[in-house]
């Protein structure tokens, strides 16, 4: 989710703070609706409330406590706290920052109480709250709707209605190999690099290196290496030129990382292979 859909949807819900609306049977009222962003240091102690506790973690990652069992919401994660249900918050060390709304559910017909105290079990689980779908550009009646829809898609969820399929996680590789692609040539920081994708800098480094093998860092050498050996082989620039096109600090650097993996100095690979003797190629 981006900051700017984070605000919108932020002031839609806060069009209709503290108004009562019924929604089949169900009525809801929103007391509170703003972005929670906090910092690495951030633990609140165990305690409870008398509403419910709505969290999308729209950046970084934080350790929730629901009565004693302890889960990691990460980017893209939320998470819910019922009335009277006690927990806890903890910092994972990078900080945090999403959305947190808290309101009321009562049924207001007897077929809806089974759906009420369904969402009143506590959960001691991240969730996918599709909250990143909701339309924000309707009425105050709009609005009202397309949260309602979002409490029924949690009900939903909990009781084995919709079962969402699970994101391919060869996504994130994927993307992160494309931006190192488009970027190697500049310098790049791993963190900003989950920030453009909308995920934790761990979670990036987790799934990257499950899904791969290798870690972040490993690959982007790969690639700068691989695109030296390229210009090594095809052009006549000289070694600072290929070093600062590839990435490299400089072409002394360079030279030590390509000796270290090729077990050739750049000029050594560039007379062996490039005037067409040799038969080894750039991957």
């Amino acid at each position: 989710m981006t900051h700017k859909k984070m605000t919108e949807i932020i002031a839609a819900l806060q069009r209709i703070l503290m108004s009562d609306y019924d929604f089949c049977g169900i009525r809801i009222n929103i007391s509170y609706a703003a972005r929670a962003r906090h910092s690495n240091a951030w633990c609140v102690k165990p305690h409870s409330h008398p509403w419910y506790e709505f969290n999308y973690v729209r950046r970084g990652s934080v350790r929730v406590s629901v009565e004693g069992s302890e889960f990691l919401a990460d980017c893209g994660d939320s998470y819910i706290i019922p009335p009277g249900v006690k927990h806890a918050n903890r910092s994972t060390g990078e900080g945090d920052d999403g959305i947190c709304v808290r309101f009321s559910l009562e049924a207001a017909d007897p077929e809806a109480e089974s759906v009420v105290e369904i969402l009143r079990r506590p959960l001691a689980a991240p969730f996918d709250s599709v909250i990143d779908k909701m339309n924000t550009c309707g009425g105050e009646m709009s609005v009202k709707a397309e949260f309602a829809a979002m409490l029924m898609h949690m009900h939903d969820e909990r009781t084995g209605a919709v079962l969402p399929p699970k994101p391919n996680s060869h996504n994130v590789s994927e993307q992160v190999i494309m931006y190192l692609n488009e970027y190697y040539r500049t310098k790049i920081s791993e963190k900003e690099l989950a920030e453009a994708l909308n995920i934790s800098y761990r979670s990036m480094a987790r799934n990257f290196k499950a899904e791969t093998g290798i870690t972040v860092s490993e690959k982007l050498a790969e690639i700068r290496l691989n695109h030296a050996k390229r210009s090594l082989l095809s052009t006549h620039l000289s070694l600072y030129e290929i070093a600062v096109s590839c990435g490299y600090d400089n072409e002394f650097y360079f030279s030590r990382k390509f000796k270290q993996k090729e077990k050739l100095t750049p000029s050594e690979y560039r007379r062996r292979f490039a005037a067409g003797t040799g038969t080894k190629e750039a991957n």
